[in-house]
């Protein structure tokens, strides 16, 4: 039998405005989503390219997010 001890997801995503990436991140903390921003850079057209690590589904994240 085979069963996932941690998990953690990592994305990089494309705002296209400050509020938008603002809101994403309120989400999270308002679901209680343990997350990390690895890095986060201004785009020279607009908006914000951010890379980040999340808890996937409701695994423990282990030393993902430490």
């Amino acid at each position: 039998m085979m069963r996932i001890q941690s998990a953690c997801l990592e994305q990089t995503i494309f705002f296209e405005t400050q509020e938008d990436y603002e809101q994403y991140k309120a989400r999270m903390e308002k679901r209680r989503t343990p997350y990390r921003i690895e890095n986060q850079e201004p785009q020279s057209g607009g908006g914000w390219l951010v890379r980040l690590k999340k808890r996937y589904t409701h695994y423990p994240v282990g030393d993902y997010l430490a």
